[in-house]
């Protein structure tokens, strides 16, 4: 999918390119290669970021299969020390805006907010550029239509029938101007559809794989809580009273790690109270 998604980039700039590398004329060239610096820079700041974000989507629920591995009530904790949780830039830091917001929250007592009240479309939109990318397409057919109307003024302005030369000379620069209008339009409906069709895709892939992340997340948090609420309602289940029993080590027991008020991270060593649980 990400070799799909950079091909998809690099043959949008490879035809804006071609495009502007065969004009007929330095006027057509001028335009298209105002085309092109649209374009690229709508990839730089809206497409490959784009590409970038689904990657870090995919690097987090491979995190949480990870996390998913360690067995017992540890699941979570273990997902919450994982530092580069999605190993992408923009997600890091929205996941540890969330893992800070938590915190805070479960200080103060307040109810613990969900990861798409930080992590979704609208604010993923928001790092992409989405508004102004959705306009840049429009903008690509609107620079051919302008110089289809300036290659046309530029062929009506030579036209002279004074004489039979100045005639000949007038059709001459009449069908310049037209070649430069008809290229300039043809250039920017094509960069116009490979742009759109591109950043659809891609943004469609990168939505796609924020609902399969929050959907795995909030089935991974809720399967790692309700591991401790068994336990609250049943601690005199024999799993949970060998989990209690002097010199308790995860070999003796298969998933299960609680203690009455306190969860084991299986590397041992560290202890995480219950009222500091993020969930």
């Amino acid at each position: 999918m990400k070799l799909f998604s950079y091909l998809s980039v690099a043959v949008l700039l490879l035809s804006s390119i071609a495009l502007a590398a065969y004009s007929p004329d330095l006027l057509s060239a001028l335009i298209v290669g105002l085309m092109c610096i649209i374009a690229l820079a709508g990839c730089i700041h809206g497409l490959l970021p784009t590409i970038s974000i689904t990657g870090g989507l995919l690097n987090g629920q491979k995190s949480i299969r990870k996390a998913s591995e360690t067995e017992g009530s540890s699941a979570w904790v273990a997902a919450l020390q994982i530092e580069r949780f999605f190993q992408q830039k923009t997600l890091d830091g929205l996941f540890e805006e969330y893992r800070e917001k938590v915190q805070h929250q479960r200080e103060t007592g307040q109810i613990v907010s969900d990861l798409d009240e930080v992590l979704n479309e609208d604010v993923l939109a928001l790092h992409t550029w989405k508004g102004v990318i959705a306009q840049l397409p429009g903008t690509l057919t609107g620079l051919g239509i302008l110089g289809t109307f300036v290659g046309l003024l530029l062929g009506l302005r030579g036209i002279s029938f004074v004489t039979v030369e100045a005639a000949l000379g007038s059709v001459q620069s009449i069908l310049a101007g037209i070649n430069t209008a008809f290229y300039t339009s043809i250039a920017g409906v094509i960069l116009s559809i490979l742009f759109n069709i591109t950043n659809n895709v891609l943004r469609t892939i990168m939505n796609r794989e924020t609902g399969l992340f929050l959907e795995e997340f909030h089935i991974f948090r809720l399967t790692s809580w309700n591991r401790i609420r068994m336990y609250h309602r049943n601690p005199h289940h024999s799993c949970f009273r060998a989990a209690e029993s002097p010199g308790f080590r995860e070999n003796h027991i298969t998933g299960c790690h609680v203690s009455r008020h306190l969860i084991r991270i299986p590397e041992d060593s560290h202890i995480l109270s219950m009222n500091q649980f993020p969930f």
